[in-house]
């Protein structure tokens, strides 16, 4: 099976970078296929990348109408890796509805 984790805080992340740095080594331990997408800019992305560089990807999570252009951008990205990578599940990390569930319905609706 291969997961993508999906995370949208670009800064510390408190709570979620402790959580889901220790979820995703516990998960690649287990033989479980795994990445994950967050932003750059994210404490996260720095952490994991200095143990599992090709597992972890470069993705912001706009969600403001004047962010249209980036929002689109970004889903493209995501399916792009959603479809190389032959995904079989994705698991955000978030609060309520945000921009990665209206990408996921974005998805769906454009496949």
């Amino acid at each position: 099976m291969n997961i993508l984790y999906t995370n949208f805080h670009p800064g510390n992340g408190g709570g979620h970078t402790t959580y889901l740095t220790y979820l995703f080594n516990g998960v690649l331990l287990q033989d479980i296929n795994a990445f994950i997408a967050v932003p750059k800019v994210s404490k996260l992305n720095k952490d994991l990348k200095q143990n599992h560089p090709s597992r972890v990807f470069d993705i912001d999570f706009p969600g403001k109408p004047k962010e249209i252009v980036n929002i689109i951008k970004n889903i493209k990205k995501l399916k792009n890796i959603i479809i190389k990578k032959q995904i079989d599940k994705v698991k955000e990390f978030s609060k309520g509805y945000t921009w990665e569930s209206r990408a996921k319905s974005f998805m769906e609706f454009i496949s």
